[in-house]
């Protein structure tokens, strides 16, 4: 067996705090509570009341800046990804042309998800779309589904089969990930729009985490809501 020592703040590393108290301690979970300070014990005490232990769950990040977490997170998200060899990432000047053509910024965590991680080819089922290049792609799926019935801003970001994808709405910093499910409906297609995820760092955390609605251990209160502006931005 070998091991690996690394020097450094294991707050900024992917570690499981094994404390199903929730409440820190002297090891992994004792760091995070320290280097995050009193809003993180706040808030898993309320967790403990109201569901008990042993529960996937997003927490405050308490005092640790988003800069550092949302870092840990592509961290974690490239290590996963580089496990199915996918392309390199995109460049600027190819994130520059995507939005030409689009004709709508990307957000940055989009951005940021397509040039340090890959053009693609990695995450749940088949796979997030390459944002550019030969073939199918994020942006030629948006043309297409455009001229069908599509939100405006709303980029396609994986396509799950049966006429389902998973979709950034680029309009919302945060990136929201809707799920497109249009079987059984005929008309009305705005009922085919569901909030999967209120962020694009929410949506890579249960994909690392194994327990979306598509993974081998689903949570079992996963319950998607109606995207309340689908009408409004299919009709753009």
């Amino acid at each position: 067996m070998r091991m690996r020592v690394v020097k450094g703040d294991i707050t900024n590393e992917h570690a499981d705090t094994a404390n199903s108290s929730l409440l820190g301690g002297g090891g992994v979970g004792g760091a995070i509570h320290g280097r995050g300070g009193p809003a993180i014990l706040d808030e898993c005490r309320k967790l403990q009341a109201r569901i008990g232990h042993d529960h996937f769950m997003h927490l405050t990040h308490g005092d640790m800046g988003d800069d550092r977490v949302v870092d840990a997170l592509f961290a974690r998200v490239a290590t996963k990804a580089a496990r199915d060899r996918p392309p390199r990432g995109v460049t600027a000047a190819e994130v520059a042309e995507a939005e030409r053509s689009l004709g709508f910024s990307l957000p940055p965590m989009l951005v940021r998800l397509y040039t340090d991680v890959a053009n693609g080819g990695f995450g749940p089922a088949y796979h997030v779309l390459p944002l550019v290049g030969d073939g199918r792609t994020a942006v030629s799926s948006y043309h297409h589904e455009r001229r069908i019935s599509w939100p405006a801003q709303v980029l396609p970001l994986l396509d799950w089969g049966c006429g389902m994808y998973a979709a950034a709405d680029c309009r919302d910093p945060d990136v929201p990930v809707l799920l497109f499910e249009p079987n059984g409906i005929e008309d009305d297609w705005h009922h085919a729009w569901y909030v999967d995820a209120d962020s694009l760092t929410h949506w890579l955390e249960t994909w690392l985490a194994e327990t979306g609605w598509y993974g081998e251990e689903p949570s079992d209160d996963i319950e998607m809501a109606q995207w309340e502006a689908a009408r409004e931005r299919l009709a753009e």
